[in-house]
């Protein structure tokens, strides 16, 4: 509801201010006394000079028609009550100072900008802030210049349109814009050919991935047939080296090894005789240990046997002196034969130890050959064997064709590979950490496409229950609309019209008769008074704040039809400004 307007400067006023009342309420005036002007200024302090564009500033002509004469100011303001809540706008409208303040009256605050003020232009509208109502539907329902202007078949279409809004109230909930909603975050999300969009972005990742894996696990292929390569190069290398390293040996170590040849055979001829000399020592030391121990006894008995002899044949002629002295004397021979074999014995063993410690020299020179030779033979053999082994390695290396230059320079180019394949293979990590790095990556971009698919599932599904919904209660909601409609031209036409039909686009009425008729075939006041019966059964349902401002619209109705005109819109519980041209009209319109 509108309690002031105030023209500060606008069009022809200057310092103007208009009071309003609660309701419905006729105010009279002259031909060019300003009545639209008046209008206009409601209509500005609302929308602003704008014409609704998201993208830019857009000013409407008007802007200009209304521009104060002499004045270097453009500005109005005007007090209203918007759900029991008293605001004042205030607002300047030149394009190079333009200015919005909305003030609380209740708490006496400045509202700060919110983003309803810009929900239809970038021109800031009060109206779409109090009521979410856009400048068009404005015009279309509350602010009613030329009934002209729209049709029945237009004014039903915006129902159809505003379906939720008129149903709760608010544009939120909008069908209309939740499919326009919906198609914006589909094109939001893209399609796969749209390659700048969410899901062609993604596409070209997956596909770039999936190229970029392929091509670093051909490279890991290459690499790993090159480790292969480089394993059978490496036997090469070896196998050339050896080679080479023979050939060398024929070169300079064969004259050596055919010396030390010469020189383990005598050590071993040398060994021979000693392992004889030790077998026979041993053989007659068996046999000298069982002849010796038992000369011994022989001898110890012989000696026995004599002394006892003497003593039986000289008993009687004997003395004690003399038969001590003849057992001293057999005592002493006893002794001499034990010495003497003992010295014999000592003599065996030291002409045994002397041929074990030369079997042991001859072994150690041996050995030393041996631990020369070694190095140069791969094969693992034994140093009883040194000599065969020895003759076997001269004759292969006799036998080995002098190339030495060829494999020198085979080497040295098989070197040179396995270096510059080594240089390769140091990429082998890195080129699987980035092939890792790729995969996790491509692993990602999985999840987001099946994150993309299931919120393009989500839009469709959303818009599939959106349809089944709207499809449900949109046939009830407009026969509703229609019946109600039926009864204000009921009113309207004094009973002559009670029912309005729609069908392909165009309305039909029935009159008190049965008989039916097309929009175009009523009169011009029948049609007019047609669509005031849509716009109040559509305004039944829409906020009971909004002001309803008529601007001399029922030239074409008879006195008859403006008192039911002027009837109804009193019955409206909002306010109605109501502009006529003459007294007369006014007292009427009391009546």
């Amino acid at each position: 509801m509108i309690h002031k307007l105030e023209m500060r400067d606008f069009g022809m006023f200057h310092e103007e201010t208009v009071y309003f009342d609660e309701g419905f309420q006729l105010l009279a005036g002259d031909n060019e006394s300003g009545k639209s002007t008046m209008v206009m200024c409601i209509r500005a302090l609302l929308y602003g000079f704008s014409k609704d564009s998201l993208h830019m500033r857009r000013y409407s002509e008007a802007y200009d028609l209304y521009f104060p004469k002499d004045r270097n100011r453009y500005a109005a303001a005007m007090e209203l009550s918007v759900a029991g809540k008293r605001y004042c706008i205030e607002r300047n409208f030149l394009k190079e100072n333009e200015r919005l303040n909305i003030i609380s009256l209740d708490d006496n605050r400045v509202l700060g900008d919110n983003e309803e003020l810009y929900r239809y232009s970038k021109i800031p509208q009060p109206g779409a802030l109090f009521w979410g109502l856009s400048q068009d539907d404005f015009m279309r329902f509350f602010c009613l210049e030329d009934l002209r202007l729209y049709s029945a078949a237009d004014i039903f279409s915006r129902i159809e349109e505003a379906k939720n809004y008129l149903t709760t109230g608010s544009y939120a909930v909008d069908m209309a814009k939740a499919y326009a909603y919906l198609d914006k975050e589909e094109r939001a999300l893209g399609t796969e050919r749209a390659k700048k969009s969410p899901v062609g972005e993604n596409r070209e990742n997956i596909r770039s991935l999936e190229a970029d894996i392929a091509r670093k696990k051909a490279e890991e292929n290459r690499l790993r047939e090159d480790i292969a390569r480089k394993e059978a190069l490496a036997d090469r290398l070896s196998s050339l080296k050896r080679e080479e390293r023979q050939l060398n040996d024929k070169k300079y170590f064969l004259p050596q090894l055919e010396r030390a040849m010469g020189e383990v055979a005598v050590l071993d001829r040398q060994l021979a005789a000693n392992e004889k000399e030790i077998d026979r020592f041993e053989s007659m030391q068996k046999r000298t240990a069982f002849s010796d121990s038992r000369l011994l006894r022989y001898f110890v008995i012989a000696s026995l046997a004599a002394t006892a002899v003497t003593l039986l044949l000289f008993v009687n002629e004997i003395s004690i002196w003399s038969l001590g002295v003849l057992l001293t004397g057999a005592v002493s021979l006893i002794t001499l034969g034990i010495f003497g074999m003992r010295q014999r014995t000592k003599k065996r063993i030291r002409l045994y130890h002397e041929c074990y410690m030369k079997r042991d020299r001859l072994l150690m020179e041996k050995d030393a050959i041996f631990q020369w030779f070694d190095p140069h033979l791969e094969r693992e053999f034994e140093m009883e064997l040194l000599l065969d082994a020895m003759t076997t390695y001269a004759a292969h290396l006799k036998g080995l064709p002098d190339r030495s230059a060829e494999v020198a320079q085979a080497v040295e180019n098989t070197q040179r590979t396995i270096g510059q394949l080594e240089g390769q293979l140091k990429r082998e990590n890195a080129i699987a950490a980035e092939r890792r790095k790729k995969e996790e990556d491509y692993a990602e971009e999985l999840a987001q496409k099946a994150h993309l698919e299931r919120e393009l599932e989500a839009i469709e599904m959303t818009r599939t229950l959106l349809e089944e919904a709207e499809a449900g209660d949109r046939e009830a909601f407009l026969a509703d609309m229609l019946e109600k409609a039926g009864e204000y031209l009921y009113t309207l036409s004094d009973g002559r019209y009670g029912k309005i039909l729609m069908g392909d686009g165009e309305f039909s009425v029935i009159d008190a008769w049965g008989a039916s008729f097309y929009e175009a075939q009523l009169s011009r006041s029948t049609a007019h008074i047609l669509v005031m019966a849509l716009r109040f059964a559509a305004l039944e349902r829409m906020d009971a704040s909004i002001p309803m401002v008529l601007d001399d619209v029922f030239v074409y109705a008879d006195g008859r039809r403006k008192t039911k005109i002027y009837s109804v819109l009193e019955s409206l519980e909002r306010q109605c400004i109501c502009l006529t041209t003459t007294e007369a009209e006014t007292e009427r319109g009391k009546d």
